[in-house]
């Protein structure tokens, strides 16, 4: 009986430090500079969290086995921005790019890249729209400002079913 005590009692150590290891919130910093302030997972970023490069970048978003993963903001130390959606730490899917010299584009990312429909909005008013490939705009498509009011649409129904996935 004394026994069976002791190995239920090391059970129970051993589980409770597994879970705590599982699961937690801290502010950690990195031998690099690096500061993440945010959910932890298996000793690994996952969840909602913030990161800190020390050049000036920032993201502010979900993480999933230590990499960006679904929707968050990354701004660049040069005031650029990216509003939309990760995989596998780089740009993918629906989302929005604000450039330094005032530019908008608005559209469907690939690793990192412009890469599907979108469209650019240069000074608050003129509009360039079509279909990018590999970063280089190469079909003029007209869409209409209801055709991209749909599309910000079916990026944001997009956006409330991957954050019920994550």
């Amino acid at each position: 009986m004394k026994n069976f005590i002791k190995i239920c009692a090391a059970l129970l150590i051993i589980a409770n430090f597994f879970y705590a290891q599982q699961l937690s919130k801290k502010m950690g910093s990195h031998v690099n500079g690096e500061r993440y302030k945010g959910s932890y997972k298996n000793g690994l970023k996952d969840g909602f969290g913030e990161w800190i490069h020390p050049d000036g970048d920032n993201y502010r978003g979900k993480f999933k086995t230590g990499m960006k993963r679904g929707k968050g903001v990354y701004t660049f130390e040069n005031g650029e921005k990216y509003k939309g959606y990760f995989k596998r730490d780089k740009k993918h899917g629906l989302g929005s790019y604000f450039y330094s010299n005032g530019e908008i584009f608005n559209g469907e990312f690939k690793n990192n890249i412009r890469d599907g429909k979108g469209y650019i909005v240069f000074r608050g008013d003129t509009t360039k729209s079509g279909v990018w490939f590999a970063d280089k705009f190469i079909k003029k498509e007209r869409l209409k400002k209801r055709e991209r009011e749909k599309h910000i649409k079916k990026g944001k129904k997009k956006e409330h079913k991957e954050d019920r996935k994550n």
